[in-house]
């Protein structure tokens, strides 16, 4: 130990003063790198937050953009499907050709009802509602179409009164979708 101590007395005082310099330089250069390096840190991930809040804002922009394409296909759809039934039972054709044109309507489907549900269900349950109001009131719509074809099959061509309660439910309808259509807008435009 005194050989230690005796080596450091033979060491000249202004070696000591750039030794003490050196090591406050070091000691004050990496106090700085990592002070920059945290506030570097911070910084990157605030940008990257910043950047995954964009991506996901994007994410349900386009995905708001397409539902309302869903939606407003569905709705023009399942509405206008309604139609050669209020013919059929005004007896201008049978209750088959009204079946065949929409079959093939339904053929010519470009979107798809289940993504639509999807979509509402993940990224706007409040739409989930009133979609599911307007597949009720559809149903009604079918219901009455039901009992017009257990009449045809049993020999009535033609019920101009069932036609205008269908009509009725028909337009409700076209009244529910015009809301849900509304609401749909609503939530597209404040994503």
């Amino acid at each position: 130990m005194e050989a230690i101590v005796d080596l450091l007395k033979q060491v000249p005082a202004p070696a000591w003063s750039a030794i003490v310099a050196s090591v406050v330089t070091s000691g004050v250069a990496f106090l700085g790198v990592s002070y920059t390096n945290r506030e570097n840190r911070k910084r990157l991930l605030a940008q990257h937050d910043h950047e995954r809040s964009l991506r996901r804002d994007e994410i349900v922009r386009e995905r708001a953009e397409e539902l309302y394409v869903i939606v407003k296909k569905w709705c023009d759809r399942m509405i206008s499907d309604h139609f050669p039934y209020v013919r059929a039972m005004r007896g201008q054709f049978g209750y088959d050709k009204a079946l065949d044109m929409t079959l093939a309507s339904g053929e010519k489907r470009d979107y798809d009802p289940n993504r639509m549900h999807m979509i509402c269900d993940i990224y706007f349950p409040e739409l989930s509602k009133p979609i599911d109001d307007l597949l009720n009131i559809n149903c009604k719509v079918l219901d009455v179409r039901e009992d017009f074809k257990r009449k045809y099959d049993a020999g009535m061509q033609k019920d101009e009164k069932m036609a205008d309660v269908y009509l009725d439910k028909v337009n409700m309808l076209i009244e529910e979708a015009s809301k849900l259509e509304s609401q749909v807008v609503s939530v597209v435009k404040n994503v």
